[in-house]
């Protein structure tokens, strides 16, 4: 990384990248994610979960989730809260299962973090009503109810965990993808004990491909996550691929800038494009080589040691 800047070059990256790649090909043991067992997530120890969480009518409802523990030691380990994307469409949330985001858990299972992932109301087997939903033309979409509602989520996984064996609550990271990256904004805002980190995948709400590189009422994102750095305490990265259609190019970087105008502190990486990926938006779980070497090395940087 340059000193002082908050942006890795692409071209740095891409060096990284190959790096990392020239490793796994030659079998570091840390590194290869598809070594033999590494696929099976029983291997890290699987156990369902039933969150409590209190719905708009006050009522209890049941969210279902998973929470896993590294293969090996017993702890106490970090914990990492993941948090997946939305889907205007409940037949497409109904399709979503705990394992929807298995690569990306399982990058932080091998570098020695419990992960706990929780799906949304309305979301695959979990109780509730669909609490994301933006009212307004695209012109004029408030998307703050919707990231409170989706940090509210957030907050009783967190609660949960207090229940769960083997974690030091003390080293928490949250992680979110898209709309669950921006759930992570807004939760780090509200400065849960313990939270070291969040890192935030293509974060933002109001993308569409057929909209490519102008989301819905975007200066309104902009606004929540300008709030939401001025009451956030710990640093941050932030992953997006250049051909994001939902929000590259330059919308990440304009809400980079003004994130870090209001006094939040991220780190910006603009990944090189997504291959074989129409919508460039799915890094998390697609193209993991684009963002490895950044996540460890900003990992390491909040104290975080594996592999030593």
């Amino acid at each position: 990384m340059q000193a002082g800047s908050n942006i890795l070059h692409p071209s740095r990256l891409l060096r990284a990248c190959r790096r990392w790649l020239a490793m796994v090909l030659l079998g570091c043991p840390l590194l290869a994610i598809a070594q033999t067992g590494a696929n099976d997530p029983a291997r890290y120890r699987p156990e369902p979960q039933r969150v409590a969480f209190k719905g708009p009518d006050g009522s209890t409802l049941q969210l279902t989730g998973m929470f896993w523990r590294p293969p090996q030691g017993e702890g106490p380990f970090p914990l990492v809260v993941l948090s997946h994307g939305s889907d205007a469409e409940a037949a497409g949330r109904r399709r979503m299962t705990v394992l929807g985001y298995w690569n990306a858990a399982r990058y932080f299972l091998n570098r020695g973090f419990a992960v706990l992932y929780v799906l949304r109301p309305s979301y695959g087997d979990s109780e509730g009503p669909y609490l994301e939903a933006n009212v307004g033309n695209c012109n004029s979409l408030d998307y703050g109810p919707g990231f409170e509602a989706m940090a509210d989520v957030i907050a009783a996984s967190l609660a949960h965990a207090r229940s769960l064996p083997q974690l030091d609550l003390t080293r928490l990271v949250l992680v979110g993808h898209s709309a669950g990256g921006a759930a992570s904004i807004a939760m780090a805002a509200r400065r849960p004990a313990g939270l070291v980190t969040y890192i935030n995948f293509g974060g933002g709400k109001g993308g569409s491909e057929q909209t490519p590189y102008s989301p819905c009422s975007a200066g309104n994102v902009e606004k929540h996550f300008s709030a939401y750095a001025r009451s956030t305490d710990v640093p941050a990265l932030w992953l997006y691929a250049q051909n994001d259609l939902y929000f590259g190019r330059d919308v990440a970087p304009r809400w980079h800038a003004a994130y870090q105008a209001a006094g939040g502190r991220a780190q910006l990486v603009m990944t090189e494009p997504a291959p074989d990926d129409k919508a460039g938006h799915h890094i998390v779980q697609q193209h993991l080589p684009l963002w490895i070497p950044a996540a460890d090395s900003f990992l390491r940087q909040q104290g975080f040691q594996w592999g030593r």
